[in-house]
């Protein structure tokens, strides 16, 4: 066996999710000046799904429209990615070329970043000799409900998302028990998994904390000349929400707090950027920018007073992070991996509705020194703590620990 530990993904690209883990892992290892080589990163040839953002030219426009005409009619469009979705699910292991495969079999501790990897390497391969496997999940829930929650977002309501979802719980759960042990950036991180179903099943397991670093942003404007393009008046106050637009994030709730300061707070102008299920409503003070790459997103969010992650779950949210690299004061939920965040820049909401955001963002427009002390002291934590090399120390150190 190689004394290593092979971190296995479902791509590896800029952004969120196990991809962006991915890559962010290996541009902390190289930013990590070290001869070892206790730790090795892997993605099959053909990813488990596209980059967001991705455009594949006229057949990916084809598929395209054909989804605008399935949803037409939301059981048969339902039925169809739910079909789609179980062969994707079955042809995972032949993405991996035969080495890549070998590679996984001689590792000493694999660690797999998306349970449907893990099930298949121990379905159609088995665990080896003196292997240990690790499994760390990236979503602020079980992958079976957010799977079969965007299910019934984009088909609607019905038994099948149901049903979808106990097929993969059951083997989620039990690829979980098949592992050594878990990671994750917090333990909190796990705080919505199973929680309607099979939670005791999974209590026992070991988890291990590693939490996550990210890549500081430097942003190519000024937030004047952002703001501008923007179409944003001089003197308004700018909230900015980056992320899925999906009920796990709050993007609706953010949406209803543009509403709200419409009549309570004029002077404020939100802005949103991503993509997903929930619709960007139609109001004077919202600008959405759609899905932007990292470039783009650093003067977005530098052009920011405040970021606003209203979070209804959350797994360990990068944008938080991101936004202290910025030196950028955060609004977020007091869920999942958010707890295990403790900087005075950070304001945790009691409650999450437009009504308690807006007056946690009037508290903090009072003082506008206390505010930029605010993001000075994320700054200083995103330094000391969540810099890609704090993150890519952590992981050597791990790497060294589940060798022993």
């Amino acid at each position: 066996m190689k004394e290593q530990v092979l971190h296995v993904f479902p791509g590896i690209w800029p952004g969120g999710g196990p991809s962006g883990y991915g890559y962010l892992l290996g541009e902390a290892l190289r930013s990590f000046e070290c001869n070892e080589t206790v730790i090795k990163i892997m993605a099959p040839e053909i990813p488990l799904y596209e980059p967001r953002g991705e455009n594949k030219g006229s057949a990916r426009q084809s598929f395209l429209v054909l989804k605008r005409l399935l949803r037409k009619v939301p059981l048969i469009y339902g039925f169809v990615i739910a079909v789609a979705g179980y062969s994707r699910f079955r042809d995972i292991l032949s993405r991996f070329t035969q080495p890549q495969i070998a590679e996984m079999k001689f590792s000493k501790v694999l660690v797999f970043h998306e349970w449907r990897l893990a099930y298949t390497y121990l379905e159609r391969i088995g665990r080896q000799r003196g292997q240990k496997i690790f499994l760390m999940s990236h979503s602020p829930v079980e992958w079976a409900r957010e799977y079969a929650d965007t299910l019934r977002l984009y088909a609607g309501s019905s038994l099948l998302s149901e049903v979808v979802y106990r097929f993969y719980v059951e083997k989620e759960i039990a690829t979980w028990l098949s592992c050594d042990g878990l990671l994750a950036p917090s333990r909190h991180s796990l705080d919505g998994y199973f929680a309607s179903y099979g939670r005791k099943r999974v209590e026992e397991l070991q988890v291990i904390e590693v939490p996550t670093g990210v890549k500081e942003l430097v942003p190519q404007r000024s937030p004047e000349e952002t703001r501008k393009a923007w179409g944003i008046p001089q003197g308004a106050k700018v909230l900015g929400f980056f992320g899925r637009r999906h009920p796990h994030k709050g993007y609706d709730i953010f949406c209803e707090l543009a509403s709200a300061a419409l009549r309570e707070a004029p002077e404020l102008v939100f802005v949103s950027a991503g993509d997903g299920p929930v619709s960007c409503p139609s109001l004077p003070n919202l600008v959405h920018l759609g899905f932007l790459r990292e470039d783009r997103l650093a003067d977005a969010i530098a052009a920011c007073d405040i970021v606003i992650v209203p979070n209804r779950v959350n797994y360990f949210d990068l944008i938080i992070l991101e936004a202290m690299s910025l030196g950028k004061s955060v609004i977020t939920t007091r869920v999942g991996g958010a707890k295990s965040i403790t900087s005075p820049g950070v304001s945790f909401l009691e409650k999450l509705d437009s009504g308690t955001i807006l007056s946690t963002i009037s508290e903090l427009f009072l003082e506008e020194l206390r505010l930029e002390e605010k993001g000075k002291a994320n700054r200083l934590l995103y330094e000391q703590f969540y810099s890609l090399h704090a993150f890519g120390k952590r992981h050597l150190n791990l790497a060294r620990s589940l060798l022993l």
